[in-house]
């Protein structure tokens, strides 16, 4: 059994990694299916029998990928999750020429988040000038979950759609440019970006678990307020200090609940202006960690 740190998940959380864990493994995407199972189990709270498929699938995993990449080596390509996931649905579109539209009924009926996300991720590698505007409609006319939200902002920039699009999202009536949104945590703004270093810098000699657990948070946070009011001022900024020290203090706050906050101010030398700041942007967060755990 891989060794468990004093890190707990709330319940939110580790149901949005379990969500991405199934979409990883039911799209081929192995290697970061297993970045996360190795996260994961290196995480407390759960029962044994959890752990003990964690580490099944782990063992599994590993063994199949270096099978993968062994069998790519011996044709002469790298493996390529995106190349992967393209080929199977091109396979399923050649079986079942009912395919993409199942996948929209999905996606536009009655379903579980996890299968509309992995409808979304699916729809990306189908050739459709019509899946666009369908998404689209979707998006504008459905009360959806804001991560969900986003996640089909994506599947329209990586289908190459275009322009501005205007929809409700978190009490707002937000307007984004398609082609602007990320698809990549490098994609954010430079200042979204140098959160994560700083609390890596701060942490990783101390627990560096703490440190991949704020990384997942505040990606987390991101794809929940991205469009809004507070993602658009938080974007304005040029110093990522006082994002990083809320998300330093938040990080604490869920793993090991303790927390000299006068240290960890004079750790990131925040002004009088930027203490402000740090204190809305934990009051925001720990706003969305809240609704997350009463939607879960």
């Amino acid at each position: 059994m891989t060794h468990k740190r004093n890190i707990v998940l709330f319940p939110g959380t580790l149901q949005n990694y379990q969500n991405t864990l199934t979409s990883l493994l039911e799209t081929e995407q192995y290697d970061e299916a297993l970045k996360l199972l190795q996260y994961l189990l290196q995480c407390e709270g759960e029962d044994e029998e959890t752990y003990e498929e964690w580490e099944l699938l782990l063992e599994w995993l590993t063994t199949h990928t270096k099978e993968l990449k062994k069998e790519d080596r011996v044709y002469g390509e790298e493996l390529d999750e995106n190349r992967l996931l393209n080929d199977h649905i091109q396979t399923k579109l050649l079986k079942d020429e009912g395919y993409s539209q199942k996948l929209l009924e999905m996606l536009f009926h009655k379903s579980s988040p996890e299968k509309k996300w992995l409808a979304l991720d699916q729809l990306v590698h189908i050739d459709d000038v019509e899946i666009n505007q369908k998404i689209m409609e979707w998006l504008q006319n459905e009360k959806l979950n804001p991560m969900l939200q986003f996640k089909a902002l994506q599947t329209l920039k990586q289908r190459e759609a275009k322009g501005e699009i205007t929809f409700d999202r978190l009490g707002e009536k937000v307007s984004v440019s398609i082609e602007n949104t990320p698809i990549h945590f490098e994609d954010y703004p430079k200042v979204i970006v140098d959160v994560v270093d700083r609390v890596r810098h701060e942490t990783e000699d101390f627990d560096q678990m703490i440190s991949t657990f704020a990384e997942q948070t505040w990606k987390e946070y991101l794809s929940y307020i991205y469009g809004t009011r507070i993602y658009l001022e938080s974007i304005e900024l040029q110093n990522s200090n006082p994002f990083a020290c809320a998300l330093h203090k938040i990080a604490l706050e869920l793993t090991i609940g303790n927390i000299d906050e006068e240290q960890l101010l004079q750790t990131y030398g925040l002004s009088k202006n930027e203490m402000a700041l740090m204190q809305k942007t934990y009051r925001n967060m720990k706003s969305y960690i809240e609704t997350v755990l009463q939607t879960n």
